[in-house]
């Protein structure tokens, strides 16, 4: 009820008007958005259900929501469960708007050059990645040690998990040194 409060008329138009701007673009490496204005402003609610202080700020959530097709379209799959990736990652480091390229290159990188998708990713980082967070661990050190894992785990969460326990185990070690 709250984030409604925040999309105020003015916002509603600017978010159709992107929706409808982005559903015709061109990037400026030649890949053409396919996504539907109606897909497109339903990526702007998920980004904006999972991460609340961007629809304060129509152009960031309108850049977020980009940058979801973008990985979309390099993981040839929905624009939902990839926006639902990138929120993931951003809620799990504590990642603002303005590294949400960063974020994408990183999963997609990721999920090509390893065992699991960008789905795994997502479930994988949901369950480890606060913890990588507090021990400083880097986005891309986090998604590297996930494609390290997945080909011994067909399960992203238990891959998760069981990430998260060797960090904490680590953790705990480094206390008693």
């Amino acid at each position: 009820e709250g984030a409604n409060l925040v999309i105020t008329g003015r916002n509603v138009k600017k978010l159709e008007d992107g929706a409808k701007r982005l559903s015709t673009t061109v990037t400026e490496e030649g890949v053409r958005i396919r996504q539907s204005a109606v897909e497109i402003d339903d990526s702007f609610a998920i980004i904006g259900s999972q991460r609340p202080e961007l629809l304060k700020n129509a152009e960031a959530l309108e850049k977020v929501a980009q940058d979801a097709i973008y990985l979309s379209i390099a993981g040839k799959d929905k624009l939902e469960p990839a926006a639902k990736a990138l929120t993931t990652v951003m809620n799990q480091m504590n990642l603002g708007a303005e590294n949400s390229r960063r974020i994408i290159n990183a999963i997609a990188a990721g999920s090509q050059a390893g065992a699991g998708n960008i789905q795994y990713i997502t479930d994988a980082f949901e369950k480890s990645g606060t913890t990588a967070k507090l021990m400083n661990i880097e986005l891309e050190q986090h998604i590297g040690l996930i494609e390290a894992v997945a080909p011994k785990y067909s399960e992203a969460s238990i891959a998760g998990n069981s990430l998260d326990k060797v960090l904490q185990e680590d953790e705990r070690e480094g206390d008693r040194l």
